[in-house]
């Protein structure tokens, strides 16, 4: 999470040279983290705003999670997804 801002530093690393996309993994994991457990905070605070049981609470995430599992597993398969729309719509 804290490394040195800006497009060079990871210019280099291992995982750029894999041709997988770091910051956007990034981003997918901690989405996955801040849902499942051992410390959910987003359904902390549906739980808490709305006194919903977490057994409710999570029957409405799974989907959500089943796709940002699935969409995490196609960026590591398949990185060139993470730039096709852009590179479209560049075109």
């Amino acid at each position: 999470m804290l490394r040195p801002s800006g497009r060079n530093t990871l210019e280099h690393s291992p995982i750029r040279l894999a041709g997988i996309v770091p910051d956007l993994l990034i981003t997918i994991t901690v989405m996955i983290g801040v849902v499942i457990p051992p410390v959910p905070m987003n359904v902390f605070a549906v739980k808490k705003i709305t006194k919903v049981p977490f057994g409710v609470i999570y029957r409405g995430a799974v989907p959500f999670l089943a796709g940002l599992v699935l969409c995490a597993a196609l960026l590591l398969l398949f990185p060139q997804l993470a730039t096709l729309l852009p590179g479209l719509l560049m075109k």
